[in-house]
């Protein structure tokens, strides 16, 4: 069982007080979904399921959002995607028996760019629980590939 903790200042800090509550609850709400290193797969459908099944919302606009703003790092390891929370552990304190992550770290570049970008993020547009038209995609007809052949539909992929 993952048991996370909620600190007092996370109802103030000002760059989760941009964000709209559905935002801020997918956000606290993958602590409980991430293994013990703060990873877990990225699969908007399935977060939408486990985490927001009452609310008319589209998790991938959500998760994009959270991206942007730097909350996690969406990223592609042998063609799997997955979200990194980078200052996880400066946070939460897993159980000691909780299994060792199997899920492979996000590329040394994107924890650097995180860092050098956070302090720099924008406000992300107020969402209201109804989220932008479209098919919860957003990015359907926008692939790429990056140097191994592996498609990506996000320029946060890259990351």
């Amino acid at each position: 069982m993952r048991i996370r903790t909620i600190k007092p200042e996370f109802f103030t800090d000002s760059k989760l007080g941009r964000l709209s509550p559905l935002h801020r609850i997918l956000f606290t709400g993958l602590w409980t979904q991430a293994d013990r290193e703060g990873r877990l797969k990225d699969d908007p459908d399935h977060l939408k399921v486990v985490l927001l099944p009452f609310d008319d919302c589209k998790t991938e606009t959500l998760l994009t959002d959270l991206s942007t703003a730097r909350l996690i790092i969406r990223y592609l390891s042998t063609g799997i995607s997955y979200i990194a929370i980078p200052h996880f552990l400066q946070h939460q304190r897993p159980n000691l028996r909780e299994p060792a992550s199997t899920i492979p770290p996000p590329p040394k570049h994107s924890l650097a760019r995180a860092k050098h970008n956070l302090a720099r993020a924008k406000p992300v547009p107020e969402c209201s629980g109804r989220e932008r038209e479209g098919n919860g995609k957003g990015t359907e007809g926008n692939t790429t590939s990056v140097p191994d052949g592996t498609p990506i539909s996000s320029p946060d992929q890259l990351m």
